[in-house]
């Protein structure tokens, strides 16, 4: 019997997937539990409208993903702070202060997860970035500067 998921169910399949299951599993479980209905004309063409709209929408955020990639990268981000005359600075850099010179500078809009740096950074010169988003990794070039 085929039936359209209504839920993400492990080892079956994701939300909105058509599949073919066993009339006592898709009466008993998934119906029972509302986690499937069954599979008709007319839903499957709806199931399949979806899915192409949600194709359209992925490939338009795919796009603007690494637009937002390209400029971090063809970019470098200065920080200006105060440090003393060895190059240390009397504040540490962190993500929450990358994060703010990019969105102002390019208009991306990051997350603190988004940035990975092993630990603060103390020193003035530049620094190679990693950013991660969504699986798609970019390295943003820094450059920390004395005031």
């Amino acid at each position: 019997m085929k039936v359209i998921l209504l839920e993400k169910i492990d080892k079956l399949g994701e939300k909105g997937e058509v599949k073919n299951v066993s009339s006592g599993y898709a009466r008993n479980f998934l119906f029972a539990k509302e986690l499937a209905e069954p599979a008709t004309t007319k839903k499957l063409e709806s199931v399949i409208k979806k899915t192409k709209k949600d194709d359209k929408i992925k490939v338009k955020e795919g796009q603007k993903l690494r637009n937002n990639i390209e400029k971090i990268t063809k970019k470098e981000f200065i920080i200006k702070t105060k440090a003393n005359k060895e190059g240390h600075l009397f504040a540490a850099v962190h993500e929450n202060d990358i994060i703010k010179v990019i969105e102002k500078e390019t208009g991306v809009k990051l997350k603190k997860d988004n940035i990975k740096i092993e630990k603060a950074l103390k020193q003035l010169g530049i620094s190679k970035i990693e950013i991660v988003i969504d699986e798609m990794k970019a390295m943003a070039k820094l450059n920390i500067k004395s005031l």
